[in-house]
């Protein structure tokens, strides 16, 4: 997994540059809200996709650059960088499922008075979404970076 998180390095670098020329701000919890909600759509997508295999990698590939997306506004590093291994994963619910729950808790982390000090966890459950995702495309032969490469 790791091969392939340093092989979407561009990838993720062109989604922060995107980010950056739209104007989204860094620490922003108002855009980080925003961000969030943006990616609970994304996660029923793919909860919707069924057995398409076409919609499921568009789902996977739409949730990472929304995730990235994120990461850019908790002004975090590319998740490219961080070292670990991959996650066992039994469907894909599962991937959507927790990233819905792992994006509510964020928020609600965001929420509070220093979102200097509270960007980290914020960024944890962001980063944990993309492992996911690229764990399961990894596992199922999706050709992610083509995908990432599309959606850019």
């Amino acid at each position: 997994m790791i091969e392939i998180l340093r092989s979407i390095a561009p990838e993720l670098q062109e989604i922060n540059r995107f980010n950056a020329i739209i104007g989204k701000q860094k620490r922003n919890a108002e855009q980080a809200y925003l961000q969030s909600k943006m990616l609970l759509s994304e996660s029923l997508e793919g909860l919707d996709a069924g057995n398409d295999p076409i919609e499921i990698r568009d789902a996977i590939a739409d949730v990472i650059v929304v995730a990235q997306g994120g990461c850019f506004i908790a002004d975090a590093y590319q998740v490219g960088h961080i070292a670990g291994g991959a996650l066992k994963l039994s469907s894909l619910d599962q991937i959507f499922t927790s990233s819905a729950d792992s994006v509510a808790a964020a928020w609600r982390w965001m929420q509070k008075p220093d979102a200097e000090e509270k960007r980290h966890p914020y960024y944890h459950s962001l980063e944990l979404t993309i492992r996911r995702c690229v764990a399961y495309a990894a596992s199922n032969n999706i050709p992610l970076k083509a995908d990432l490469q599309a959606v850019n």
